[in-house]
């Protein structure tokens, strides 16, 4: 079965040990899509050469380049995503698995208009796909009831881009990603709720591989390494604040984005935004308004040390 409205969007570096898993996963795709468009940003293994053989074997049309420069994941994907034509973009990252019936399970779920972004879960496995028995929202704990509205995503993501699909109308407002961006699925999350709605689906529909190489990956939580991460015990106020100051000009860019469309930014975001300026005890009033949080007690903390001892000063301009 082919849907002639999806694209797949997939960017490499460096991909040649795990590609043949993922491009085999999505040869197995009970609902085909029309092309997969696939940015490699400088490989110097294989990865071309993977591409040009997939690419003659394909049941659907693979839009293959190598970036003139290398551009990093965010910028890459931006780029890659700018070339997608199908109404409905799915994003691939290279050292997953995709479930068979993924791009059919996700597709479904856009019967309402409103709905911008659909996205599931993944299994946590191994470099050699051993399973580790525990989801990416079960070990990142983002079980929050409220996980998919626009006041907690501005300072807690969910949504991993690999197990995403979105709609292709939401382009204008993603594109071009800005640099202030945290990372391109967490961007395009953030548009996805502010123009519309977010669906998540409980449903595991990618294997998600955690090695050595990710970019992210799912970190443990409650570990000395993220206690580390975290500033404790001396530095937490201090990197609390600017990690506060980092989503907050995020959001900046987000409420500018759709003031240059002429879109109606959300109460939320223009007052969240506005009260960045003014007095914090303003700034935290405006939070517990909106519920603008980060989903449990222990993240809440950090969220409240970041709001009272960020400085202005590493805010980006509000045009």
């Amino acid at each position: 079965m082919t849907n002639p409205n999806v694209s797949i969007v997939l960017c490499t570096y460096n991909g040649e040990k795990y590609l043949p898993e993922l491009l085999g996963s999505l040869l197995r795709q009970t609902l085909l899509p029309t092309e997969l468009v696939w940015r490699d940003d400088r490989s110097t293994d294989r990865t071309a050469e993977i591409a040009s053989a997939f690419a003659e074997q394909s049941p659907f049309p693979v839009n293959f380049a190598v970036n003139p420069e290398n551009l990093g994941p965010i910028q890459n994907f931006g780029h890659a995503i700018s070339q997608a034509n199908g109404t409905y973009i799915a994003l691939c990252d290279q050292d997953d698995v995709w479930l068979p019936e993924k791009l059919e399970q996700l597709v479904r779920h856009f019967r309402k208009p409103e709905t911008k972004l659909v996205y599931s879960n993944s299994y946590l496995v191994d470099g050699d796909l051993n399973s580790s028995e525990q989801t990416f929202l079960e070990q990142r704990g983002t079980q929050h009831a409220k996980k998919d509205t626009l006041s907690y995503l501005l300072f807690q993501n969910t949504v991993s881009g690999c197990v995403s699909m979105f709609t292709a109308d939401l382009l204008p407002a993603v594109l071009p990603i800005p640099k202030v961006a945290i990372m391109h699925d967490w961007w395009i999350a953030l548009v996805a709720a502010a123009e519309g709605r977010i669906k998540h689906i409980p449903e595991v529909t990618v294997l998600y591989r955690q090695h050595s190489d990710n970019v992210l990956g799912a970190p443990a939580r409650f570990t000395i390494a993220s206690y580390r991460a975290s500033g404790m015990p001396f530095s937490l106020c201090r990197k609390a604040g600017k990690k506060f100051a980092v989503s907050a000009n995020q959001a900046i860019a987000l409420k500018n984005r759709l003031e240059k469309r002429g879109v109606e930014a959300p109460e939320s975001l223009t007052n969240f935004v506005l009260n960045l300026r003014r007095s914090r005890q303003d700034l935290w009033r405006t939070c517990k308004q909106f519920d603008i949080q980060r989903g449990d007690w222990i993240r809440n903390v950090y969220f409240v040390a970041g709001l009272l001892t960020h400085r202005r000063t590493d805010l980006i301009d509000i045009e």
